[in-house]
């Protein structure tokens, strides 16, 4: 049985018309634009005076108008609730003459902009102006208290710097341990409340991982950032799990990018002392490798699988069924069949199902493009060596990747994964223009005039291909030649980083002084590990901690004239 069809009215007006010396009471749409009505409501105007006995309209059809009683014209092409007419007003109805239409006018800015307000806010839709509610002293608490997160987050790591105490990391795990029984408490008491959730669970995942990369003694290095950067990748996708909302879900996907890629670094730095234009040149092919495998990672992670189609051969798909009318069919289900190994169940998810993967795979793909374009700027920042012998070829290595991650946006039907991915790239694009603005010599040419031109091109070109891009269909020669010129950018970057790496001396080449951490707090020699030679010497590291620790320059190999 169907159930009634339920009919809308829209809101009503009851106003009185006046024509000469008759008053009549009329009720109108509210909502809709006077013209709809106003040719049909005059002549029912006129019947109903030649009906009472009267003349009727004198004038034919489409030479009145409406008056306000003050004597000011209505615009018929507005409704009466954006004039301003409300029940039991008088509206004259007298011959078309030449001037404006009516405007509403108020004595005072205040009482426009509120009454404005009120207009707009109508129905529940958006005011001109939010006024402050809970939820806004809600959110400005939590913004205050990031305030407060960072400086503490930022004097702990100071005092660090200075001393082996374990001060630092107590002050930062006591508030962070705060901060997550007040998530806890949110969590528990009002769930609906994810915002605040989120606010003290990433302020609390925060202080954790400065507390636990300042618990371990020595002095700040890849082994301390490391275990800081671990902290907070559980502590994203702890945040993840928990709240599994959409937007929640792309920015932990960004969060564990940029911290799985740190981790990568910090761990290379623990075991090689490499120099930061060779961990540049890895994040760079490391990016590019994420990039490319952004689609299947997106769906490893929401469980995505290739459909699986079982055989069919020999089995029955649909059968009569009793009570049935000759002419019709059903299908055969599992529990028709007496073949163990029958296939023919439908495993097919539905629409819901299908549409929230395809959220999960959207918000997991924004996630990596998000923190890829993160990072690349910081990895350009550190390939290029304006004054370095081998600057054309880092220059070459940093612009083919900011074009391949240009070219790579076309592949994402989304609007939000491309933008990331160009803005990334146009981040790269400015620092490297910075970098070599800040190497030139100080004057206003080489420091000024070029990296301006440059950003200003670069600026140009970018305005230009976003009006001349959408706008034109391109021919499916011109899309393959796109293809190829990008296969081409990878195929040149992947030796010119090799060659790159192997000729920026990035790991340490002179026999490397061993070293640890004796009671006192001071560093012991140990020995030396002959390593291959090389044409230049570098600093090495004492203890292989990485960046931060004590750097001694290795002793020069004695030679035959110092042995006489």
């Amino acid at each position: 049985m169907t159930s009634p069809h339920k009919v809308a009215f829209p809101a009503r007006c009851a106003v009185n018309i006046c024509y000469d010396k008759h008053l009549s009471s009329q009720v109108f749409p509210a909502g809709i634009p006077v013209e709809g009505f106003f040719e049909g409501m005059v002549e029912l105007f006129d019947a109903d005076l030649k009906r009472k006995g009267f003349d009727g309209v004198a004038l034919p059809a489409g030479s009145y108008e409406l008056h306000k009683i003050n004597g000011v014209r209505l615009d018929i092409n507005k409704s009466l609730d954006e004039l301003g007419v409300q029940d039991g007003d008088t509206l004259v109805l007298v011959p078309r003459v030449a001037g404006e239409s009516f405007e509403p006018q108020y004595e005072s800015l205040s009482t426009g902009l509120a009454a404005m307000g009120k207009w707009l806010g109508r129905d529940g839709g958006d005011r001109m102006f939010a006024p402050v509610t809970p939820l806004t002293a809600a959110h400005t608490a939590i913004a205050i208290i990031a305030m407060a997160v960072g400086v503490v987050v930022a004097l702990a790591v100071r005092t660090r710097t200075f001393t082996d105490s374990l001060v630092p990391a107590a002050v930062a795990g006591g508030i962070g341990a705060l901060l997550v029984v007040g998530a806890a408490v949110v969590w528990w008491g009002w769930r609906e409340r994810r915002d605040l959730f989120s606010g003290f669970g990433w302020l609390a995942v925060l202080l954790l991982a400065v507390a636990s990369a300042c618990a371990p003694p020595g002095s700040l290095g890849a082994p301390h950032g490391l275990i800081g950067v671990v902290v907070v990748l559980l502590g994203a996708v702890a945040i993840g799990v928990v709240t599994q909302k959409r937007w929640q879900t792309a920015v932990v996907t960004a969060v564990v990018t940029v911290s799985g890629i740190l981790a990568v670094v910090a761990v290379i730095r623990m075991f090689r002392p490499a120099s930061v234009q060779v961990l540049a040149i890895w994040v760079l092919v490391g990016l590019l490798v994420l990039v490319r495998m952004t689609p299947t990672i997106a769906l490893w992670v929401a469980r995505v699988r290739p459909p699986h189609f079982g055989s069919i051969t020999g089995r029955d798909l649909f059968a009569r069924r009793e009570g049935m009318p000759v002419d019709t069919v059903s299908p055969v289900s599992e529990a028709d069949t007496e073949d163990e190994d029958n296939e023919l169940t439908d495993i097919s998810a539905r629409g819901a199902a299908i549409a929230a993967s395809a959220r999960l795979v959207n918000a997991v793909q924004v996630g990596v493009c998000t923190g890829v374009s993160l990072v690349l700027p910081v990895a350009v920042w550190g390939v290029l060596t304006p004054e370095g012998p081998w600057a054309w070829l880092a220059l070459l290595v940093a612009g083919l990747a900011v074009g391949i991650f240009i070219t790579q946006g076309r592949g994402f039907a989304a609007k939000y994964q491309a933008v990331a991915l160009v803005l990334g790239a146009s981040a790269a694009v400015c620092a490297g223009v910075v970098k070599y603005a800040l190497a030139a010599p100080r004057d206003v040419q080489a420091g000024l005039f070029w990296p301006v031109l440059a950003v200003v091109m670069f600026a140009a070109l970018g305005l230009a291909a976003a009006l001349l891009v959408p706008a034109l269909r391109f021919r499916p020669l011109i899309r393959l030649a796109v293809e190829w010129l990008e296969v081409l950018a990878m195929i040149v970057f992947l030796p010119a980083a090799a060659a790159l790496g192997g000729c920026s001396h990035g790991f340490v080449t002179e026999p490397t002084v061993l070293a640890w951490r004796g009671g006192d707090g001071r560093y012991r020699a140990g020995g030396h590990l002959d390593r291959p030679s090389c044409r230049t010497s570098h600093p090495t590291t004492i203890g292989g901690s990485g960046a931060g620790t004590s750097r001694r320059t290795a002793p020069a190999r004695p030679t035959d004239a110092s042995l006489q």
